[in-house]
């Protein structure tokens, strides 16, 4: 989407921006997530200890673009990893 070829006059996004040179950005906050699930759903699959253990159990996906776009969970050293869930429900950024 072209945000100046379409006369928006404001965009609030969510992620990394990609560089422009033809427009203006300003970080408004930080977005925070965390991960539950319904006690049932632990009743039945077990509660994983590690995020090698999430692998396989099922999650909500988001995708933009037709891609999924994987869950990225900061482990305890602080490093960023990529969790690999099995998405049951996966919510599509629309255009309007």
């Amino acid at each position: 989407m072209d945000l100046v070829e379409e006369g928006f006059d404001l965009a609030v996004r969510i992620g990394e921006l990609r560089d422009s040179v033809s427009l203006a950005a300003r970080r408004l906050g930080t977005q925070y997530s965390s991960i539950g699930a319904a006690p049932a759903y632990v009743a039945r699959h077990g509660l994983p200890a590690s995020l090698e253990e999430m692998d396989g159990h099922a999650g909500i996906a988001y995708s933009r673009a037709g891609a999924l776009s994987p869950w990225q969970v900061r482990d305890v050293d602080g490093q960023v990893r990529q969790a690999r869930i099995q998405p049951q429900v996966s919510l599509v950024m629309c255009r309007q």
